[in-house]
């Protein structure tokens, strides 16, 4: 082989450490890259993990915090009649406030008109009207004036307690069972009257509007009773 045809090959040869080095060079800088992007995903899926189990934490606390305990049922027990009652507070219930409030001052106003009590007849007269329409407290003030009325008869020998039953709604109107028992002035059955049983049927609304201080202290929200019918109850 002559001097010309060697020096081609010479020249590859002499090229074949410096092509070695590159390709090393090279393969070295993939696997860099590769071991970089690795790494990266794996930072990437730690704190995604790290998220998710903060945000799990977190909901594992707040459903701790704010779950409600059941609580047992508390039953009062009347002894002379031995009729249940279940206990509730408006925490544990699932009725609304306004309901509540409605029920309060449904009670409040059958406890006010048809109680009788010699000393607090005033109030209870007062009170009674500021809470009713012009024409409920007109049928009202016939009631109390009429001659069978407890004014007439019991005077001061007597008295009339009220006992709320129970309330519901049907649509506008609220149904009230509640009882009545004549009482001595002592607190004791009086002639051994027996205690009846009624339902009043009521149409009610709050209507704010002008009051004096002593009747706002009365009757705050503007209760007004609309219609007012009373039935005594049928046992079936």
């Amino acid at each position: 082989m002559s001097t010309q045809e060697q020096a081609p090959v010479l020249n590859k040869l002499a090229r074949l450490p410096q092509t070695f080095v590159e390709a090393a060079v090279d393969f070295e800088k993939s696997k860099i890259e590769e071991i970089k992007r690795s790494r990266k995903i794996a930072w990437i899926i730690a704190s995604v993990a790290t998220v998710i189990c903060s945000v799990s934490i977190l909901a594992f606390l707040v459903a701790l915090l704010t779950r409600s305990e059941p609580e047992p049922t508390i039953l009062q027990v009347d002894k002379s009649t031995g009729a249940t009652t279940v206990l509730r507070s408006v925490r544990d219930t699932k009725d609304h406030y306004d309901e509540v409030v409605n029920k309060y001052w449904l009670a409040q106003y059958v406890r006010t008109c048809e109680g009788y009590d010699w000393f607090t007849i005033n109030d209870q007269f007062n009170a009674c009207k500021l809470m009713s329409d012009s024409d409920v407290a007109k049928e009202y003030s016939s009631k109390v004036d009429a001659p069978g009325s407890p004014l007439k008869v019991l005077a001061d020998k007597g008295k009339i307690v009220v006992g709320i039953v129970s309330i519901a709604f049907l649509g506008d109107t609220a149904q009230v069972r509640f009882t009545t028992e004549k009482l001595s002035a002592s607190g004791e059955n009086l002639d051994n009257s027996p205690v009846r049983k009624w339902i009043a049927t009521i149409a009610f609304q709050f209507k704010p509007g002008l009051m004096t201080e002593q009747q706002r202290l009365i009757n705050p929200l503007g209760f007004k009773v609309a219609t007012y019918r009373v039935d005594p109850e049928v046992i079936q």
